[in-house]
């Protein structure tokens, strides 16, 4: 219904006498406009009017809203009282109700039922109104109208349409309405440009700093930087900075069952203050555990939405590392998945935006079959005191590696046994040569070959010892 929209802002004063600091307005806001009203009694309503206690009642399109108020006979208590009260008369004795902060306009715009609202000193104080029995001759009023009830007699206020719109109250850079500026504000302000958050309409009104309608890591830099007490950065820095910055994901690989780790590289990172990534991948090959950043960055990320990583950043002045973050997949299939950078904007320590180049990167299992068997190049090479020999396999079968000098003469056996077709190219599945001979001496300085046999399968390569 229709007041499910209902937004309040009420100063409102209902007695005999005048109170200090109190402004008398109602104003009821909602989708068709903002409706405004100049307090009128009417007498008529006799079913309301048979109540013990006074109330507030507000009663909008079907249905009527209502809130007992209790006694208080101290006036000039109520005057002074923080937060402020509503007030209504009952014969000789006033009823009060407390209204509860911190509230925003925006806030009150959502809930589900309506409230009455007064402003206090720059700040919103609200009560929620309950729904009463037996008012449904109100409920027929059109425009909308605010009812107080008391002894014998109804006041009813009819709302007139008012044209403007409510400005969302704060200050810019509180995201979290403490009425301070620090890092809090801008790790909310990254997890709302990381959708891990729904923001309040006055939460995006403060954390948007460049007043561009959205809300990203430029505007979390923007308010670090104001936390920090720090200014727009120096114009010669910014002149000198490269317009231009590359992120890129590897080329990595893995197996079922096992974990990965992606790294988001980034260079030219003295010109980076912030930025919003999004990555993409197969779900059904990986799934995303966890990421990670440098200690020195505020970084938040997402990864609710299967296949879709949503990484927001921002520092002070610049990033302190190459590496932005690294992302740990599990593997759940040995199949290949593309790493992809659907969307990358970067910003520059003023939170302008930066050109930047991406290159993706691209899982592959390492149980995948080549489509040929190949002996690969030892590394490192040259080497002391070890090496590591990588290959890779069409077919699995046993697998045996011979290391001979120069002269041809045998120098060391390395029986792998069996091994299923794919790549053994990384330093923990390529073969180690620890530089020893078959009696544990460490061999001679020179050159020497490695001969690899496997199903159907040889070759032969060189390598260097250098001591």
């Amino acid at each position: 219904m229709k007041w499910l929209q209902l937004c309040f802002t009420i100063f409102i004063v209902l007695i005999c006498i005048p109170l200090a600091d109190v402004t008398a307005q109602i104003v009821i806001g909602n989708t068709d406009g903002i409706w405004k009203a100049e307090l009128t009694p009417s007498r008529d309503l006799t079913i309301v009017s048979q109540t013990v206690s006074s109330r507030v009642i507000t009663e909008y399109a079907d249905s009527s809203f209502s809130q007992n108020l209790t006694e208080s006979k101290e006036l000039i208590g109520i005057a002074k009282s923080v937060p402020p009260r509503v007030i209504a008369e009952y014969a000789d004795t006033f009823f009060s109700q407390n209204l509860r902060r911190p509230i925003s306009l925006i806030d009150i715009a959502k809930t589900a039922s309506p409230r009455i609202i007064t402003e206090y000193a720059n700040s919103y104080f609200s009560q929620n109104l309950r729904k009463p029995e037996g008012i449904e001759s109100i409920a027929k009023a059109v425009p909308p109208r605010i009812i107080v009830e008391y002894a014998d007699s109804s006041l009813s206020f009819n709302l007139k349409p008012l044209s403007g719109k409510i400005q969302p109250t704060g200050i810019k850079g509180d995201v979290n309405g403490d009425g301070n500026i620090k890092s809090n504000d801008a790790i909310l302000t990254l997890r709302i440009s990381a959708g891990l958050m729904t923001p309040t309409d006055r939460q995006i009104w403060t954390a948007d700093m460049n007043g561009d309608g959205n809300v990203r890591a430029n505007d979390a830099i923007l308010i670090l930087r104001k936390a920090a007490g720090l200014g727009a950065p120096l114009k010669d820095i910014l002149a000198n900075a490269v317009n231009h910055v590359t992120v890129a994901l590897g080329e990595i690989h893995g197996i079922s069952g096992e974990s990965i780790t992606v790294p988001v590289k980034i260079d030219n990172t003295d010109m980076v203050a912030g930025g919003d990534i999004c990555i993409t991948y197969d779900s059904s090959v990986l799934m995303v555990a966890d990421v990670s950043s440098d200690s020195g960055t505020m970084l938040a990320s997402n990864i609710s939405e299967s296949g879709k990583i949503k990484i927001a950043f921002a520092t002070m002045d610049k990033l302190n590392s190459k590496t932005l973050a690294n992302i740990k997949f599990d593997v759940l299939t040995d199949k290949v998945s593309p790493l992809i950078l659907q969307s990358v904007e970067l910003y520059s320590h003023d939170a302008t935006p930066i050109n930047s180049e991406k290159v993706n990167g691209r899982f592959s299992s390492w149980a995948i079959a080549p489509e040929r068997s190949a002996l690969l190049q030892n590394f490192p090479n040259p080497f002391n005191p070890d090496t590591w020999i990588p290959y890779q396999l069409k077919e699995g079968g046993d697998v045996k590696i011979w290391i001979y000098n120069v002269s041809g003469e045998l120098v060391r056996k390395l029986e792998l046994g069996y091994k299923p077709a794919g790549l053994y190219t990384s330093r923990d599945r390529a073969t180690y040569w620890d530089g020893k001979d078959e009696l544990g001496v460490k061999v001679a300085s020179g050159i020497y070959f490695y001969r690899i046999q496997a199903k159907g399968f040889s070759e032969v390569k060189k390598m260097i010892v250098l001591k």
